[in-house]
């Protein structure tokens, strides 16, 4: 019986002493400088001419990373601008309908992209666009319909051409504008009644993009339904948002053809044949959008400083838990953007961030032992004023998770604790 019970106790010391030869230790990387102490440093020549966080094609949307690609929404209000007397553009319950259902359908075509026309026999993928709009209030709106009425006999009217033109005129977006530039200010103007009077001007569909504003004219006096103008929105905003007429040939794209630019069909040359239906052509459609003008766009508003992410509903700082963001095999990040979840890199798997990535508040990267954290040229943040968690090493028995350092790599707003 005695011996029974030394031969107990010696497995148990044996099991606590397997057990702590097992046990995980942690090394934590909170700043720039802890990096620079804990990193491996590797020095290579750069010879790219231009980073990858730059590319267009970085920022197409891939399935299987869905999380680098997420939804996004742009705030929008609305001017409605109108003479003093009131009678020159929509009043304000048809003006909340029609706006309503203006961006509505404006939604319905980014989220419902179609395939290219052009080129012929084209394999472009068809992808969606992963932004929509979405209505905004501000104090000004009392009644929060997203909808300003202005009576201005001055700012009113809108002039496209002629020695009076104010197209590209500020004055009403300076006097007006509201959200600074956190909102997308939509001004729907009539075009003048003098102009609308002469028979050499043409009342027309007209939209310019001035900044982060935009001005919509001709809309009430054709009298048309809101599906009939979603698209001149869509292009507009495209604008702002980055994009270039499609059918020029430097837009920065090259699944855009170049083309005649044909509005519809014809006999003859040189609209007899296909016509485009690119959303940045001038064309009956305006449905299409191809990967560059999705990534053009997306670059934008995934870049930090940038005009168009400021139009952004922010929708990143909360940490998602229901998902965490797995690499078990090469991963390689060329594109910014703002995570919503954390990370861990398993054993086997080299994740590679080269851009800008913010996490949101208490998020984390987690490295097992067995896996790799490249950092080249990156910087990992937190965008939203809060704190993140920083980099987990983890380390047991005679492994270790590795972090490699090249260029230069910032690493902000971590929260400081007690290691």
């Amino acid at each position: 019986m005695e011996i029974r019970t030394q031969y107990i106790w010696l497995g148990l010391i044996l099991i606590f002493l397997n057990s702590c030869g097992n046990k995980s230790t942690y090394t934590f990387i909170r700043s720039t400088e802890a990096l620079d102490s804990l990193a491996v440093r590797e020095k290579i020549e750069s010879t790219r001419i231009y980073s990858p966080c730059d590319d267009p094609l970085s920022y197409v949307p891939d399935s299987n990373q869905w999380y680098l690609h997420p939804q996004r929404e742009i705030r929008l209000i609305f001017h409605v601008m109108n003479n003093q007397k009131g009678d020159k553009n929509f009043p304000p319950e048809t003006a909340r309908k029609f706006i309503k259902n203006l961006v509505y359908g404006a939604n319905d075509h980014l989220t419902n992209n179609v395939k290219m026309n052009l080129p012929a026999d084209n394999k472009t993928p068809v992808l969606k666009p992963g932004y929509t709009f979405s209505l905004a209030t501000v104090p000004d709106d009392k009644d929060g319909d997203h909808v300003l009425h202005h009576y201005d006999n001055e700012l009113y009217y809108f002039i496209n051409k002629g020695k009076n033109r104010n197209n590209y005129d500020q004055s009403v977006i300076r006097k007006y504008r509201v959200g600074g530039d956190s909102i997308l200010n939509v001004f729907m103007m009539p075009h003048h009644p003098d102009s609308v009077a002469s028979s050499t001007y043409k009342v027309t569909n007209a939209g310019i993009a001035l900044g982060s504003s935009l001005k919509i004219a001709g809309i009430y006096e054709t009298k048309g339904e809101a599906w009939q103008f979603q698209s001149l929105l869509n292009h507009e905003i495209g604008h702002i948002l980055g994009l270039r007429h499609a059918w020029e040939r430097y837009d920065g794209c090259e699944d855009t053809p170049v083309h005649a630019n044909c509005f519809g069909k014809t006999e003859n040359p040189p609209c007899n044949g296909l016509i485009s239906n690119n959303m940045m052509d001038y064309n009956n459609s305006q449905r299409a959008l191809t990967p560059c003008q999705i990534g053009i766009a997306r670059r934008n508003m995934a870049r930090e400083y940038a005009m168009q992410r400021k139009l952004l509903v922010k929708n990143w700082c909360a940490l998602d838990t229901s998902y965490i963001i797995e690499i078990d095999g090469p991963a390689e990040w060329n594109a910014s953007t703002d995570l919503s979840h954390s990370i861990a890199i398993n054993p086997g798997g080299v994740l590679s961030i080269n851009c800008r990535i913010s996490f949101p508040a208490n998020a984390e990267i987690r490295i097992q032992p067995g896996g790799t954290l490249i950092l080249d040229n990156a910087k990992l943040h937190n965008d939203c004023g809060e704190k993140w968690q920083g980099i987990v090493i983890v380390e047991k028995g005679d492994k270790k998770g590795k972090v490699i350092q090249r260029r230069e790599v910032l690493i902000e707003d971590v929260e400081k604790g007690y290691d």
